[in-house]
């Protein structure tokens, strides 16, 4: 048996997060079925979703699952608050690749979790404030094995819904798969040795502070309000 799920075991709000994940997708699957796209439920706040990933660039050489041990990035997902009213087809919930990881690793009908779409809006521009933003800006970790924070954004949304600024963070190779923000793929690894569990929990220490410590400044100078269309111009490398 694989430790996939041991970062969920070592945390029972983790734990309740990923079981509400599971319960609230099969509460959508068994209402709808799997014929068309379906969208999970609309956040409950009085704000627009959006949502925008950035490549962190940190060289770790002690990485305990990367390749040699050397990685060069890890990945913030950001989720805010919008007033653009969301516009076109809804989006694909998960990466396809995440997708088809789950319904195996879960056992669904090939195609269950793929058809999943959401509202959350990719790149929206963000909320303009009159003063500052009176909810702290919440860092969120997924459980180590997955799902990552992209399975997590049902919960993560809601929260974007009622005013706050939510930053997930994956680790690379942690997760069964990890899309960057110029389009790379990156598959993870089993984690089949407890003796992992406690560089895994160390390589993610160091990861969050030197995200918060270096990066987290410069991702709020580049997140000011602003069109849609000038954020896709933007650098998605910190």
């Amino acid at each position: 048996m694989t430790l996939r799920m041991w970062f969920n075991q070592a945390s029972r709000w983790a734990v309740c997060c990923s079981n509400t994940l599971v319960v609230t997708l099969l509460a959508i699957l068994n209402a709808s079925g799997i014929s068309h796209a379906t969208s999970i439920p609309a956040p409950t706040g009085p704000y627009q979703v959006g949502v925008r990933t950035y490549t962190i660039q940190h060289l770790n050489d002690h990485d305990p699952l990367a390749p040699n041990n050397v990685s060069t990035a890890f990945l913030a997902t950001v989720f805010y608050p919008t007033a653009q009213v969301p516009k076109g087809a809804p989006q694909p919930y998960l990466n396809p690749e995440t997708a088809a990881y789950y319904e195996e690793y879960w056992n669904y009908t090939t195609g269950v979790l793929a058809s999943l779409t959401s509202t959350v809006q990719r790149d929206a521009p963000f909320l303009e404030l009159n003063g500052s933003n009176p909810h702290p800006t919440i860092l969120f970790g997924p459980g180590g094995g997955g799902p990552p924070v992209e399975g997590n954004t049902i919960l993560l949304a809601d929260l974007a819904s009622h005013g706050y600024a939510v930053v997930g963070l994956d680790h690379p190779f942690e997760q069964p798969f990890l899309r960057y923000s110029n389009g790379t793929g990156v598959f993870g690894v089993d984690i089949e040795s407890d003796d992992l569990l406690t560089p895994i929990y160390q390589n993610r220490l160091e990861d969050n502070a030197v995200f918060l410590d270096e990066h987290l400044p410069r991702l709020v100078s580049v997140t000011r309000p602003d069109t849609a269309r000038g954020a896709k111009r933007r650098s998605r490398t910190l």
